[in-house]
């Protein structure tokens, strides 16, 4: 701890000399935290977001040190406020939807005042271009799932042969969204970011039919809703329409 202390005292003096520079204050922050001067470093960080409207370092920080302090709630808010500054930001968008899981229904909205203006895919269309975006769901031109080969009960049959339109879509757009949704979360490209938009409506259109299918994982549902609530789908396509443009 000494060092830290060592290292505290010296940005301090850098502060007094630079008081402009937001390097010196995010290591001043840094500081604090690993001397375990939490309620300091929240206060200040708090003055450092009036002093800076416009950086993002500031709340995602303090989202990050709220976090490890369990405060998720408060956490998600200050994340939630970086990434309104930054939405590109790889770091606050994966550490936002990593506390929004903890928060659960605390999480907040992060741009409720767009999503009126999103467009919306018909059923069909959604349908289409999902089996689009899965060539091998595709034979002799007729949309089928993926994989090829799981059984159903009976032993006879293979799940692409169950599934042949939009009221059994389900089987597309569950593994679908969730590969869109980790590849957006990690990267946020625009591609993960159009599939993700694609699977979230083909969910939104087969979310009545995958209780009477066979081959439904009822697990497989309830890790789903963990993972992807809908607050959190909900947040996701904020961004998603926003590197969609």
């Amino acid at each position: 701890m000494d060092e830290y202390q060592a290292a505290l005292d010296a940005i301090e003096i850098a502060i007094s000399l630079n008081p402009s520079s937001r390097f010196n204050h995010q290591h001043h922050l840094q500081m604090l935290w690993r001397l375990g001067r939490i309620a300091e470093m929240e206060a200040r960080a708090k003055q450092l977001m009036a002093d800076y409207p416009e950086a993002a370092w500031f709340p995602e920080f303090l989202g990050y040190v709220l976090h490890r302090e369990k405060r998720h709630q408060e956490a998600s808010r200050h994340l939630k406020t970086g990434l309104a500054l930054d939405p590109a930001s790889s770091y606050g968008r994966k550490k936002f939807f990593e506390v929004c899981r903890s928060a659960n229904d605390a999480c907040p909205p992060l741009f409720p005042e767009t999503r009126h203006m999103r467009p919306t895919l018909e059923c069909d269309q959604a349908w289409q271009a999902a089996a689009d975006l899965l060539p091998a769901s595709r034979n002799d031109g007729v949309a089928r799932t993926i994989p090829d080969l799981v059984p159903d009960p009976a032993g006879n049959r293979s799940l692409q042969n169950l599934v042949g339109g939009p009221k059994d879509g389900w089987a597309l757009a569950y593994p679908g969204f969730m590969g869109a949704a980790l590849s957006f979360e990690q990267d946020g490209d625009t591609k993960s970011a159009e599939h993700l938009i694609i699977f979230d409506r083909l969910l939104e259109c087969t979310q009545q039919s995958y209780f009477d299918h066979p081959l439904f994982d009822q697990q497989m549902y309830l890790q789903f809703q963990v993972l992807y609530s809908k607050e959190i789908r909900e947040n996701l396509l904020d961004l998603a329409h926003l590197s969609d443009g």
